[in-house]
């Protein structure tokens, strides 16, 4: 890998928090999610998946609401000297906790996923694949006063080298599931 300036251009938009709308899939239905480059030609090539995530016949990844400003991708070293590897969390709030989402929580028990979620730059990021899929735990909560928070806050994690990858392939959804609202 050729190494380059980590440089930061002053003045550049830097917006926290992430969309909100994010996909959802499971490893079982996908027919492959790339993973990122055993050789990467550069340090801005490390990070970033550029093949497209593929899905069996007849299945799709599904978009998933979430609450805006209630949404995060954090990652946090763990780990000895030699053997350090990433914890990644992507802390999901969805406000409500209607049929879909009690259902959603049922559904996904014990499942392999993966998600994509767009940052507020527009940068897709990654989170589980075929060799690590992400874990999914949740609470929910019915509020107790007129300005408490109500519905289902999902903690989805993976883990691995660096933050979750960059991916810039194409999110294989079916349009007929995306809301215009």
């Amino acid at each position: 890998m050729n190494y380059e300036a980590l440089d930061f251009t002053n003045g550049s938009k830097n917006i926290p928090g992430l969309k909100p709308v994010g996909y959802f899939g499971f490893t079982d239905e996908a027919a492959s999610i790339p993973e990122l480059p055993a050789s990467p030609a550069s340090m801005s090539a490390a990070g970033v998946i550029t093949t497209d995530i593929t899905m069996k016949s007849g299945k799709t990844m599904y978009p998933m609401y979430g609450t805006l400003e209630k949404l995060s991708l954090n990652g946090e070293a763990v780990g000895e000297r030699d053997s350090r590897v990433k914890n990644r969390t992507l802390t999901w709030k969805y406000p409500d906790t209607n049929e879909a989402s009690i259902g959603f929580d049922i559904g996904t028990n014990n499942r392999n996923m993966f998600f994509v979620v767009t940052d507020m730059n527009g940068r897709k990021r990654l989170i589980g694949n075929k060799s690590i899929p992400a874990s999914i735990s949740s609470s929910d909560d019915s509020g107790s006063t007129r300005d408490s928070d109500k519905g289902y806050t999902f903690e989805i994690s993976d883990f691995g080298i660096g933050a979750a990858p960059i991916y810039q392939g194409t999110i294989p959804v079916d349009i007929s599931l995306i809301s215009e609202d």
